[in-house]
């Protein structure tokens, strides 16, 4: 099954990535014990959630976001590829 972890996808750094290192997302790791680097996984947040490759960067987990498959969960559309709101 497909872990899910929250991120901040307002946190997004400089290389385009998502440090996991939130409460909700140290909280949400905690509970996949057997993930590793290369790993897909739903990342979400309040309002949005997207498909991501797990990696690690200096021991900390980040996520590589396929921003193609963003959908905003308010129940606003979102289109395949808008870029709105990732930064």
């Amino acid at each position: 099954m497909i872990a899910r972890i929250f991120g901040d996808f307002n946190g997004i750094d400089g290389e385009d990535v998502i440090i996991l290192t939130s409460v909700g997302s140290r909280r949400d790791l905690a509970h996949c014990p057997n993930l590793k680097v290369g790993d897909r996984a739903v990342i979400y947040d309040y309002d949005r959630e997207a498909e991501a490759v797990l990696d690690r960067r200096n021991d900390i987990w980040i996520a590589r976001v396929d921003w193609d498959t963003m959908v905003d969960v308010t129940g606003r559309q979102q289109r395949p590829g808008d870029q709105e709101g990732k930064r």
